[in-house]
């Protein structure tokens, strides 16, 4: 619904969003304010009213909070890729903790959920190994904040140097429209390839050590082009991978020990008997076949990579009290975003430990 014309509200930001959104309350109202920190007073015009929640623009910051800083990026608040770039790294990291806090909490009813502190990243710049960008009427770049058009970009902050120079590269051809991924030298183009290239390790020892001292067997559902798997190859006696798309598997390693598969995690998973269970699936979260699985025949230990907090939550709740959560470890794989990635381990509730 449009907003009624009215004058700026004078308001007083007091939390953070997950998708980055600045908090307030205005007559007994949520309002959602992008581009704004916690601590802000804002000044802002309503653009938006839904029966629950308005949402408003900022017109004039009245007092900044002290966990803003200069954007690193002439074209943030146009961008649709960043949403954190006002904000300190400090500031970004305690933000996305307190999410998945609160995400356990209130979706998932786990009120002190076993959160440990996020895992930053080394550069909160300059870390993404690829970027997608489109093409368009001689613009370049990525789509604006509210998606009604393309931003030109020149260069992008949060991408490597290598990257940056594909981009310009792309541009001096300036092509008329389409859909380009430019990655890192040595990057699958077909396979997917974890984007913080300062992260991939941290990622991988949380997944290994959540499984340790390793087992028997492992089913590993969503592989992708195994970038768990090889690490896991060596904790398990047996591994069993699948994956849906046939591209990705082409870039497998290969391995005496394990199995590769192609196909739905969810039929796989069903036939499988291994007495451990990693999943990373995309933003959706599970499906309830793959919840229907785990409950009906719980592994002793189930590893969940991830990339939603909500969907991690809605989960964990699901498979209770099948599974319990034992651990969750956050990582910042995306700084000046709003992503959050997860590991995200659970046991047997009659289990002592994992």
């Amino acid at each position: 619904m449009t907003a009624p014309a009215q004058g700026p509200l004078r308001l007083e930001i007091t939390d953070v969003a997950f998708g980055g959104d600045g908090v307030a309350r205005h007559e007994g109202r949520v309002v959602f304010v992008p581009l704004a920190a916690q601590g802000d007073t804002v000044d802002a015009r309503v653009v938006e009213v839904r029966k629950g929640y308005l949402r408003a623009e900022i017109v004039k910051i009245v007092a900044p909070s002290p966990d803003r800083e200069e954007p690193g990026c002439r074209h943030f608040g146009r961008c649709g890729g960043c949403c954190y770039q006002h904000l300190r790294y400090a500031s970004q990291l305690a933000v996305k903790e307190r999410q998945v806090r609160e995400a356990l909490a209130r979706i998932g009813k786990i009120p002190d959920a076993p959160v440990s502190p996020i895992i930053p990243s080394p550069q909160p710049y300059g870390y993404r190994n690829r970027i997608a960008v489109h093409a368009e009427g001689g613009v370049v770049g990525f789509w604006s904040r509210d998606g009604a058009a393309l931003v030109d970009v020149e260069r992008c902050p949060i991408a490597s140097e290598e990257v940056n120079a594909r981009l310009t590269d792309l541009r001096a051809r300036a092509p008329a429209r389409g859909h380009f991924s430019l990655r890192e030298q040595g990057l699958p183009r077909s396979g997917f390839a974890q984007t913080n290239r300062f992260l991939r390790d941290a990622l991988r020892e949380a997944v290994t050590a959540a499984f340790a001292p390793g087992g028997e067997a492992l089913f590993e559902g969503f592989c992708g082009s195994g970038f768990f798997t090889e690490a896991l190859a060596t904790s398990f006696h047996d591994v069993e991978a699948c994956d849906v798309d046939a591209r990705l598997l082409r870039d497998v390693p290969q391995l005496p020990n394990v199995t590769w598969r192609h196909g739905p995690a969810e039929e796989w998973l069903l036939r499988s008997k291994a007495e451990a269970v990693l999943l990373d699936p995309p933003r959706e979260g599970l499906s309830r076949a793959i919840i229907g699985s785990l409950t009906k025949r719980p592994p002793g230990k189930f590893v969940y990579v991830s990339c939603d907090p909500a969907t991690l939550a809605r989960d964990a709740a699901r498979l209770a009290p099948a599974l319990r959560l034992a651990s969750v470890q956050p990582i910042d794989l995306f700084p000046q975003t709003a992503q959050i990635e997860c590991v995200a381990m659970f046991w047997q509730p009659e289990s002592e430990s994992p």
